[in-house]
């Protein structure tokens, strides 16, 4: 808790005015480096201000997208159309990312396994067309 008493040359106390010796205290921006005020919220250096932006690498949601539905292509490949769709998006999405600026680990994972959804959803829609009808419920024996 602050108190508004200072020891003055003397050794006794002096009430402040408040405000008048109050000095603006600052503080290091971490992710830049750049001093800010703390207590300015409309500072756009203040990491703590509604202003202050972080810094996002372009692209980098078409990456995560493709990710992402290179991920959900191997829990859908079972469904014949939409096993066929998603990792068509993602790979759409993943050729996207690199023209927008995000070149890197999250695109190549998202292309790699929407490829690879592709692949395994091509060949379970080619069994399931093949072999679509051609048991009934009498040749199996219970």
């Amino acid at each position: 808790m602050y108190n508004n008493f200072n020891q003055n040359d003397n050794g006794q106390n002096q009430q402040n005015d408040g405000e008048q010796n109050k000095q603006p205290t600052f503080m290091i921006n971490p992710h830049n480096g750049k001093p800010f005020d703390p207590n300015n919220i409309y500072d756009t250096n203040n990491p703590f201000s509604p202003l202050y932006q972080k810094y996002q690498q372009p692209g980098k949601g078409f990456a995560i997208t493709s990710l992402v539905l290179g991920i959900c292509s191997f829990f859908l490949m079972f469904f014949p159309v939409l096993g066929l769709i998603v990792p068509f998006l993602g790979i759409i999405f993943a050729s996207i990312a690199p023209g927008k600026g995000c070149r890197g680990g999250i695109q190549t994972a998202g292309l790699v396994l929407s490829i690879i959804g592709m692949i395994l959803a091509v060949l379970v829609t080619i069994a399931f067309i093949t072999h679509s009808g051609t048991y009934t419920y009498w040749d199996f024996n219970f």
